[in-house]
């Protein structure tokens, strides 16, 4: 069987170094930009936002990274892939700048920094503007509430939603969102 270049980023995550979750973010960055990006000239004309196509699992576990450089190497699992409003799937962002624990949300230490060269390279490959940029986040913001504020439902196709419906944990958006 055929196995694809990098390891599982959950599973490399506590190992990556202050610099190896750097090239992480830049990568996502980058696979944001380019999974989703029409042709860059009309984009970066658009006063609103644009959409992408969409991997509607995009997790820790379906995000592959070399663990020797912290780049992700490839993305997995695009079953039910939908067109969505661009920045939806930044929810995955948030995903990389910590990790859930028993005691709940623990953000990295340099989560501040992690974020900022995200948008800085994000910005710096799409060449978008601020209110582009803010469209975008605030999309990020409504993947992160259909993420992890809706009940998974397995007879829906599209953007997953991961709470279990049949309890009122809302661990995740507490720790995104506020």
């Amino acid at each position: 069987m055929n196995r694809f270049r990098g390891e599982n980023y959950v599973i490399v995550r506590p190992s990556l170094t202050r610099d190896k979750r750097l090239n992480t973010v830049h990568s996502l960055a980058r696979f944001s930009w380019q999974k989703g990006k029409l042709a860059s000239s009309r984009l970066a004309n658009m006063s609103a936002i644009s959409t992408e196509c969409y991997a509607s699992d995009l997790n820790e576990m379906n995000i592959l990274v070399d663990p020797d450089s912290g780049e992700i190497t490839v993305v997995v699992d695009w079953t039910g892939a939908s067109i969505l409003p661009f920045g939806f799937a930044l929810y995955a962002l948030e995903s990389a700048l910590g990790s859930m624990g028993s005691s709940g949300w623990i953000w990295f230490d340099n989560v501040d920094d992690l974020r900022d060269t995200f948008w800085k390279a994000f910005r710096e490959q799409t060449g978008l503007s601020n209110l582009q940029t803010r469209l975008i986040k605030l999309a990020g913001k409504a993947g992160i509430l259909i993420r992890y504020g809706t009940a998974y439902d397995s007879g829906l196709s599209g953007m997953i939603g991961v709470r279990d419906s049949n309890t009122e944990d809302f661990t995740y958006l507490d720790a995104l969102l506020f």
